[in-house]
């Protein structure tokens, strides 16, 4: 074993997501690290994968949410530091090895790396618009840099840190629902923790939800922010949050047109060009997502 790093994966009925993430890491061009399934409450037997993995620790625990479960690894983790990843997600077979690579040229840092979906793997025509979005707002950031307040870049589906420094940010915030990861981030810059955003360290989101879904999922995180500022107005100055212009009617009019035709899935939205269809679902999310 690795006495390095340990991998984390905080899951919640998510136990076929858990096998394909599991062989993946398995597949590591470094002796395998410690690996820690931690779950939130599961009721899909998700511990029952130990057959299959018994070099994988099973962690049951009553759900207590995303932040809750992440902060269990505190009292398991016995290395030198943590690396987080979703379910949902697949592992590079270098991806352990870089980030510990990471650590030993920036010691005391939080490093999060890519977290975006695999563009072959596109199920859909909504699938390859999610993919479009990721890739253009990573594009002029690079591949590589320090998050600054006008850099930001985080997110806990996959990030590594010493130990030492998750224990000093008291873990994540467990009254949060959403936006936890966040705030993690917004405390780490405060108190002036580096924080750097690598795309090399590659794990892919094999999440590929419907428009329907994923804009319910959307609007639950945009009420998560909205509390989230209401608690902590400052933070806006990382997030930059402006209050959208008002529109004039007739483009109020088309804009929930096309959002209801990309909510309908019918005959008319699949005669639409693809860029319409990208369009007509820009428009649903906006409109759909307001909470």
């Amino acid at each position: 074993m690795n006495s390095e790093l340990s991998i984390f994966i905080p899951t919640y009925n998510g136990k076929q997501r858990v096998e394909r993430l599991l062989k993946s890491l398995l597949l590591q061009d470094i002796p395998t690290p410690e690996i820690h399934v931690l779950i939130d409450g599961s009721s899909d037997g998700t511990e029952q994968l130990k057959t299959k993995f018994p070099e994988v620790a099973f962690h049951n625990f009553p759900n207590g949410g995303r932040a809750a479960i992440r902060n269990k690894a505190l009292s398991i983790c016995t290395t030198k530091h943590l690396l987080f990843l979703d379910d949902d997600m697949l592992a590079s077979t270098d991806l352990v090895r870089k980030h510990i690579e990471f650590h030993q040229q920036h010691q005391n840092s939080i490093v999060s790396g890519n977290g975006f979906r695999n563009p072959q793997n596109a199920p859909s025509i909504f699938g390859s618009y999610l993919v479009a979005q990721e890739q253009a707002w990573y594009k002029p950031r690079g591949s590589f840099h320090r998050v600054e307040s006008d850099k930001y870049a985080f997110t806990s589906c996959n990030v590594s840190m010493p130990l030492k420094v998750m224990r000093a940010l008291n873990g994540f915030n467990e009254n949060l629902k959403d936006g936890e990861d966040f705030e993690f981030a917004m405390r780490a810059l405060q108190q002036q923790i580096p924080i750097y955003y690598n795309r090399e360290l590659m794990a892919w989101h094999e999440d590929w939800p419907t428009l329907q879904q994923y804009v319910r999922r959307n609007a639950e995180y945009v009420q998560g922010k909205k509390r989230l500022l209401e608690l902590n107005p400052e933070y806006n100055k990382w997030l930059k949050v402006r209050d959208k212009r008002a529109l004039a009617w007739h483009k109020k009019f088309i804009r929930s047109v096309l959002a209801r035709i990309a909510m309908s899935d019918g005959v008319l939205f699949s005669l639409l060009p693809k860029s319409l269809k990208f369009l007509a679902f820009r428009c649903a999310i906006s409109v759909y997502s307001v909470v």
